[in-house]
This record gives C-alpha cells, structure tokens and sequence, in this order.
C-alpha cells in the first residue's frame, strides 16, 4: 500500500476506532461516555499515542492533534505525549507521572537531548534499535526481523521534528527511507530552531 493511502485511510479509521474505544471504557466502568475516562487500560492507552507517533509521521497534523486533544488522551500521564504535544502546538499539562516512560525510553532521551547531542543520540538509537529491542523484548532474531513496529514511525517523527540529518542512518535495514522522504514531502511539523 502506498504511503499516502496509507495516510488517507488508516489514521482517520484508527482515530474513528479509538474514540469509540474510549467511550467504550468509560461506559464499562459505568461513567458517563462523554467525560474524561480514568485510563486504566494499557493497551488502549498505547494505541492512542502510537496514532499519534503515526499520524505525526505521516503527515496527518489533523489526526494527531485530534487525538493530542481529546480530553481522555490529555489526561494520560505520558511524557511521550507531552513531547508530541509540543510538536503539535497542542496546551497540555506536562505529566508528572508516567506509566509508559520504559517503552520510549529510547526516544525520549533523543528527544530530551541538547541541540549539540541530539544528532548523535538520534544515530546511536536508530543503530541500536534492533539489540535494544531485542533484550528488552526478549525476542530472538528471526522474530525481530518483522518486529519494526512503531519504532520506524518514531525514527521518522525524531527526525523530522527535530529537523536531524537522517543520511547517516539510511543504512540500517529497519530504517524507513520511503517513510522518511514522505514525511519531509508533505511537511510533517517541525520544531522552530
């Protein structure tokens, strides 16, 4: 499928899912669907950033802030998504806590970095992805060779956001080149310098 189908198609259906997903929750613990959730689901709660992380990718500003807004979403405890918050432009409280930070440790530090570092910090955690993942993971090799996940769409949103030279790193076989050129083509959000 091609990328721009892919971002035509999937980000809005994910985001049509999601916000179903979140009224849904509230209902089963008997709240009223249309306040604030009480996230207490981890897997719902990690689809709403990966749509996120996706839509940023993608190009899909819409469908990020959309989801960045949502009221259940701005009450997650997530420094990922504090982080996206500010790509975006989007008010948000910054998290004092943070179920997932171990999840996107990676990123995060990448993200956190100096001007003067983030360049290297962003080679280094696209060159040790796979063995990073591999031993927190704990996946053997041959399962990691389809195990990109949404490590590949979180490449591109460092990259892109933070306007770093990803030439270094084209190299690497999980790296998304096409990915990554669809991004700086349809002018996914980048940070001001």
């Amino acid at each position: 499928m091609p990328i721009a189908e892919l971002a035509a198609g999937l980000c809005d259906a994910w985001h049509d899912d999601l916000v179903i997903s979140l009224r849904l929750q509230n209902v089963m613990i008997g709240a009223d669907p249309n306040l604030r959730a009480v996230f207490r689901d981890r897997d719902i709660h990690r689809g709403a950033i990966d749509l996120a992380v996706v839509a940023t990718s993608l190009g899909r500003a819409d469908v990020a802030k959309a989801v960045l807004s949502h009221p259940s979403v701005a009450a997650m405890p997530a420094r990922v998504l504090d982080a996206l918050a500010v790509i975006h432009g989007v008010p948000r409280a910054m998290s004092e806590s943070d179920d997932l930070s171990r999840a996107y440790e990676g990123w995060l530090k990448v993200a956190s970095a100096t001007r003067g570092r983030r360049q290297a910090a962003f080679e280094r955690y696209v060159r040790r992805w796979r063995a990073d993942n591999e031993k927190f993971r704990g996946l053997t090799p041959p399962d990691s060779e389809f195990f990109t996940g949404d490590w590949a769409f979180e490449a591109v949103v460092l990259a892109q956001s933070f306007r770093l030279d990803d030439a270094p790193v084209r190299d690497v076989p999980e790296y998304p080149v096409d990915l990554a050129d669809h991004a700086r083509e349809v002018g996914a959000p980048r940070l001001a310098d």
